[in-house]
């Protein structure tokens, strides 16, 4: 999942030809990441889970076409169980399933290419908790934006755990037209190194087999 979103964002590797088909077999907890389902992220309480779940939901049309009992697939991972933080951890009795990846055709229309990076700095920042509040915390990176959220129907209990991905978009956009977004930490984040590699994703935990 991370090295996907990295080089999508980046438009290198596999996507510097263009809109390239992938297929990946997972187990269906991830797939359901692929898809963009944050109700079953959220459910895992894993931040990072969700926030891959909104960018892929983003940048790619994902579609699962075919399930596989786990017992059924080769390797059989049920037979294999990996370290995670230092404990054994036994793979859930689930599916593999295989799922069909293709970035959006009018990608460019939803998020300016350039924008990418900093798009992905916004949703790991807007989604860090569930529950944190909407207006707060994008005032922390646009002072003046309250009154705005405010007229255009957000109020001040609404949480980020309800934000659909059409409305996160949105609030990036508003974000990044605002004339403090030059001073605010997701363009210092951006700016703050010379090397064109910088990774803006965070590194996936070895628990998550991303």
């Amino acid at each position: 999942m991370h090295t996907l979103l990295d080089h999508l964002t980046k438009r290198k590797a596999i996507f510097s030809l263009g809109r390239t088909e992938i297929y990946v077999f997972t187990l269906d907890m991830y797939a359901k990441t692929l898809c963009g389902d944050q109700t079953a992220t959220f459910g895992l309480n894993n931040p990072a889970r969700v926030q891959k779940s909104v960018l892929f939901k983003t940048f790619f049309d994902a579609q699962v076409i075919l399930k596989v009992p786990v017992d059924e697939f080769y390797p059989n991972l049920l037979a294999r169980p990996w370290k995670a933080k230092g404990k054994i951890k036994q793979p859930d009795k689930d599916n593999y399933c295989l799922v069909k990846l293709v970035p959006k055709r009018h990608l460019h229309n939803i998020i300016d290419e350039n924008d990418l990076p900093a798009f992905v700095l916004f949703v790991q920042y807007i989604m860090e908790k569930k529950n944190d509040r909407v207006i707060p915390k994008m005032e922390k990176l646009a002072p003046t934006c309250g009154l705005k959220l405010i007229s255009e129907g957000h109020t001040m209990t609404e949480t980020t755990g309800t934000l659909s991905v059409e409305t996160i978009i949105q609030l990036f956009k508003d974000f990044r037209s605002r004339p403090e977004y030059t001073t605010s930490s997701i363009y210092i984040q951006l700016t703050s190194t010379d090397s064109p590699s910088q990774n803006y994703l965070h590194k996936p935990k070895s628990d998550d087999c991303e």
